[in-house]
């Protein structure tokens, strides 16, 4: 009798840590309640054993998770104080050094990343474990820049991966599920070869790749491999073939509806038929392609589309109008601070400068360029000379932890010996920053130098720039007037744009949604939408139904559709809809024809009235000067008809020729000598005319 009356006393003291600890290790729970009941876990105990340490590692995960780094730095400290104090089970270490990196990697750590990654190899017991370390290494070399590493590691991942797949004991679900493993390497090889400009290697794993997501099944997969494969063959100048493909890919996308991805392979198109000289043909494919973002709304891709007019714009003999759109996009590429896109803008500036004999003004682009791209070869110096300085203290930092580990076990000669070392290092460390403190200084003179050369014709750029652009506060007042509610997020899971409608429906005034957490309006609960986030995976209007969210006067049912946008850092685009809701026309946020047509007209008026008060000549001289509008002779008179149809709502076209008085609003400012007054108001009503027409572009 008493001996039951112990065991039952001792069940009911054991029975909340036997509860509790199934729901700190279970994937599935809630992470909140995750959380607390690891901490509570580690809490009931005064050290920390095995089943603490597992829980601190999945305190790590779940804090990463969160999006709260801070907090899961102070649990890696703790771990990595418990690790060098005892030894642990080699699966529960192998587990801690990969968060530690993931961490690590998260906060732009990259040597400190790595060399977890690399602590975590050597501790790795199994094939598996062998080949997710390797394919870690070399994520973090990629991101580093060194691609020979990246190669090498990415290499011993697949032939792992490989041998795992001969293993007879997997059945066909996991034979199909290692290919698909296998794939994302052989994508992941050909992204560094790309990067690294070796067309044919890139070529041939893009190839392998595809293959296997098309015997996998993996056919969205497939054709964003396919849409690799035909960059890499415009590289070699392989344009047919790379239609070809291209093709194939469409085909895919419209049998889905992906009108975002169909959108980007169209650009790809037209960029072909640029290079095979087919003028006519690429013109009607951006025109489907400027109806399909009419459709879908800004993406991505809206810039590219910018350039791809532009560069139309010019081959049919507009130079002015490609001018215009090339400088605004160029001017939106500096803002999203993409190297690559706004390299190409200048290109395309260059290009329709010198096709109409423009010296001056391609010498200009040219220079802006060079000043563009000296600066950008500057600023991927100084990160590599600072990611050298890192890896550097991080090894000095490890070596130092390493000696005073191992002071209890090794001699006072040993002991002399390696501060010796660590002394000759330091001088090393002392020595490279003295000689790369030379480098900079000699860089930075001559960079000096050169922009006192250039400061007049950037000073001229800059100011053509700001006249012909369009402001990004003016992109954001179209965006803000969408009816549909619209949350934009960053890479850290925060919330960094909602216009009204999002507001609206959360019950939120004005800036408070600025820099909340993402999961405090969709709870992680939300399993759907937040396992589509983590995995890393690129998606384009992804539809996910029976989503949770909190607004500010309780739990709603929502439907989201979410998209990855990787432009400069990458940001998630999430659409709020009510559940069963279906997508309403973004056409509501432009200004009616009425209003639109108006605005053309007091253009034109005070474009005219400019004129002739600065030229002192009459409206036929400016049609036949600028050879905007047609002269006619009526009764052995000079007549401007269709240009007088654009002085009076009343005789406007139904259809008007809005580019016209564009070129004339330019026209005027260009040749005729304004005062500052005067010059201000016409740009302001041309730019009000490039808002609405920007707006009708974006959306």
């Amino acid at each position: 009798m008493f001996r039951r009356l112990l065991i039952s006393l001792i069940l009911v003291y054991m029975a909340p840590a036997m509860a509790a600890e199934p729901v700190c290790f279970t994937d599935p729970a809630d992470v909140p309640e995750r959380i607390l009941d690891c901490e509570a876990l580690i809490a009931k105990t005064q050290g920390m054993g095995v089943t603490e340490f597992e829980a601190g590692t999945h305190l790590i995960a779940l804090y990463i998770k969160q999006g709260d780094l801070d907090a899961a730095s102070r649990w890696d400290a703790q771990l990595a104080v418990s690790l060098k104090q005892r030894e642990f089970p080699p699966e529960l270490t192998f587990n801690y050094l990969r968060r530690s990196g993931i961490l690590a990697y998260r906060q732009g750590k990259y040597p400190a990343a790595l060399g977890q990654f690399t602590r975590a190899y050597e501790s790795a017991q199994s094939p598996q474990q062998l080949s997710i370390s390797l394919s870690d290494l070399g994520t973090a070399h990629m991101a580093m820049g060194q691609f020979a590493d990246a190669i090498s590691a990415f290499e011993q991942s697949l032939a792992g991966k490989k041998r795992l797949l001969l293993d007879e004991a997997q059945n066909e679900a996991q034979k199909t599920g290692q290919n698909v493993s296998i794939a994302v390497t052989l994508n992941n090889l050909g992204n560094v070869y790309l990067k690294m400009a070796d067309w044919p290697r890139a070529e041939a794993y893009f190839l392998q790749a595809a293959e296997l997501y098309q015997q996998a099944g993996q056919l969205d997969r497939m054709a964003h491999t396919q849409e690799n494969i035909a960059r890499v063959l415009s590289h070699q100048s392989k344009h047919q073939q790379a239609a070809e493909v291209l093709q194939r890919s469409l085909s895919y996308f419209e049998s889905v509806a992906d009108k975002t991805a169909m959108l980007r392979v169209l650009l790809l198109q037209a960029d072909g038929q640029f290079s095979l000289g087919q003028t006519q043909l690429a013109a009607q494919i951006i025109e489907k392609a400027n109806q399909m973002e009419t459709e879908v709304g800004q993406t991505a891709q809206s810039i590219l589309l910018n350039l791809a007019m532009g560069r139309l714009l010019s081959l049919q003999g507009q130079f002015q109008q490609s001018d215009a759109m090339l400088t605004s996009g160029l001017n939106r590429a500096l803002e999203s601070a993409d190297p690559l896109v706004t390299s190409r803008f200048y290109d395309a500036l260059v290009d329709n400068a010198e096709r109409y004999q423009r010296w001056q003004l391609a010498n200009q682009y040219l220079k802006a360029k060079f000043t563009y791209d000296g600066e950008e070869h500057q600023k991927q110096y100084d990160q590599t000379l600072a990611e050298i300085r890192t890896k550097f203290e991080y090894e000095q930092q490890q070596q130092a932890l390493d000696m005073l580990q191992k002071d209890n076990q090794i001699s006072a000669l040993q002991i002399s010996r390696r501060n010796f070392q660590l002394g000759l290092l330091l001088g090393g460390l002392v020595l490279l920053m003295l000689v790369a403190a030379v480098v900079i200084r000699r860089l930075h003179q001559a960079r000096l130098a050169e922009r006192q050369v250039m400061q007049t014709q950037v000073d001229v750029h800059r100011a053509r720039v700001a006249e012909l652009g369009v402001s990004l506060e003016s992109l954001r007042g179209a965006f803000g007037k969408l009816n549909q509610a619209m949350l934009v997020a960053d890479n850290k899971d925060r919330i960094i744009f909602a216009n009204q409608a999002s507001l609206n429906l959360l019950g939120y005034r004005g800036s408070e949604t600025d820099n909340m957490q993402l999961d405090v309006l969709i709870p992680r609960g939300n399993d759907n939408f937040w396992a589509s986030l983590s995995d890393g995976a690129e998606f384009e209007n992804l539809l996910i139904r029976d989503v949770q969210v909190n607004t500010a006067s309780g739990p709603i049912q929502c439907q989201l559709e979410v998209s990855s946008i990787a432009s400069g850092e990458p940001i998630t685009v999430i659409h709020l809809m009510r559940a069963g809701e279906q997508p309403a026309s973004h056409q509501a946020a432009l200004l009616s024809e009425t209003e639109f047509h108006q605005l053309l007209v007091d253009l034109m008026i005070y474009s005219v009235d400019a004129w002739e008060q600065s030229s002192r000549q009459s409206r036929i001289e400016l049609a036949e000067q600028s050879g905007i509008w047609r002269v006619s002779i009526d009764e052995g008179r000079l007549r401007t008809r269709s240009l007088d149809r654009y002085l009076s709502i009343r005789t406007l076209p139904r259809n008007p020729r809005w580019r016209e008085v564009l070129r004339t609003g330019h026209y005027v400012l260009a040749e005729c000598g304004l005062g500052d007054e005067r010059a201000a108001e016409l740009s302001a009503k041309l730019e009000k005319v490039n808002q609405h027409l920007y707006a009708r572009a974006l959306l």
